[in-house]
């Protein structure tokens, strides 16, 4: 059985997501929100995310 394409096999995912995942949590817990906009949260963070200057690429991952 190959799973060299399973979550577990990609480091970069795996930190982009755990990144994600703390970010939400952050805001969910900053904002006093409740847990059912945990969505829309993900996607302002990522949207933040994408945005954010990286300092390997010193440009944002939006404009690459």
């Amino acid at each position: 059985m190959n799973t060299t394409y399973t979550p577990q096999y990609n480091g970069l995912a795996e930190k982009k997501n755990k990144t994600l995942v703390d970010m939400v949590n952050a805001m969910l817990l900053n904002a006093k929100l409740p847990n059912c906009l945990w969505g829309e949260t993900l996607l302002t963070t990522c949207y933040i995310h994408n945005r954010v200057p990286s300092k390997k690429l010193k440009v944002s991952s939006y404009k690459v």
